[in-house]
């Protein structure tokens, strides 16, 4: 799609990691579908990464991983997976359901 000159490219998301290595369609991948798995696939085409926050904070109310490890395995990504062209922030979701669980002001997320 283009605007105002620019071309926008619009990334799919999926479950499934083993499309990285599949098509060349842009996908979005969470981490937590790719941080136990011993080997990566290479990627075909552009991909980004999502940090998996909503099912973090839905599961166990608070981060498991730090911001170390979660650029660990941006890291790891990068040399293995390829064709990264973006990694999301470990986020907060705002939700009124994620804000009961954890007790937190959306201005705190």
């Amino acid at each position: 799609m283009r605007y105002a000159g620019r071309v926008e490219t619009f990334f799919l998301a999926t479950h499934d990691p083993s499309w990285l290595r599949k098509t060349d369609v842009p996908l979005f991948i969470s981490r937590r579908r790719l941080e136990r798995r011993k080997k990566l696939p290479v990627a075909r085409g552009k991909w980004a990464l999502d940090s998996g926050g909503f099912s973090e904070l839905s599961l166990f109310v608070e981060w498991t991983i730090t911001v170390r490890q979660y650029v660990e395995d941006v890291r790891r990504c990068l040399e293995c997976i390829g064709n990264l062209q973006w990694a999301a922030c470990c986020d907060y979701m705002v939700e009124p359901h994620i804000l009961k669980k954890t007790g937190l002001t959306v201005e705190r997320h």
